[in-house]
């Protein structure tokens, strides 16, 4: 038995030639821990296009944000609510409608959470849009995420951090670290 499974049709590729350098530059990014090039390619994109499926199945967002800080897990959308209270519908329905067009779109694949804001939140500055409640702090609004591994419920941990603190060896952390400003890189 095949061990793909089922076949489908995929691009044919032809190399018609291989080159190479010597003393190569491999262009490579780290990565790890919060915020690399997929959080940022991807974050603004999947909001992009969340943003346009709401607004082209007539829900009444304005903007979008995937917030670096929740490795683009979380999308704030900011909804115009004069044209929420237009749709005389109530917040279970509306919350219903936005979550499944959403999630069971392509963009919302990696999306976990979607934030509603109102015209008074800025959802591109990820400060205001977690220091902003939805109500009383005794009632709603609250969410246990447990990102915990079933292991560390045991007291254990079996994987190596990626990071450039854990990933690379310590001399040539220093060595980065001491050129870092010439670079022109803020530390």
């Amino acid at each position: 038995m095949p061990i793909w499974g089922n076949h489908e049709q995929w691009p044919k590729y032809t190399a018609n030639a291989i080159t190479y350098r010597n003393g190569a530059i491999l262009p490579v990014s780290n990565c790890g821990r919060l915020t690399d090039e997929t959080h940022t390619v991807l974050g603004p994109l999947a909001a992009a296009e969340i943003r346009r499926l709401c607004q082209d199945n007539g829900l009444p967002v304005t903007d979008t944000f995937a917030l670096f800080e929740a490795r683009v897990t979380w999308v704030a959308l900011k909804v115009d609510i004069q044209k929420l209270a237009a749709m005389d519908t109530a917040a279970k329905e509306f919350q219903r409608k936005v979550g499944d067009l959403v999630f069971y779109d392509k963009a919302g694949y990696n999306i976990h959470r979607l934030v509603l804001r109102g015209p008074d939140i800025d959802v591109y500055d990820s400060k205001d849009i977690m220091t902003h409640g939805t109500g009383p702090a005794d009632k709603g609004g609250k969410v246990v995420s447990d990102a915990l591994m079933p292991e560390e419920y045991e007291g254990e941990q079996h994987w190596e951090l990626a990071s450039f603190k854990h990933s690379y060896p310590e001399p040539l952390q220093a060595s980065v670290n001491a050129r870092w400003k010439k670079w022109g890189f803020g530390y």
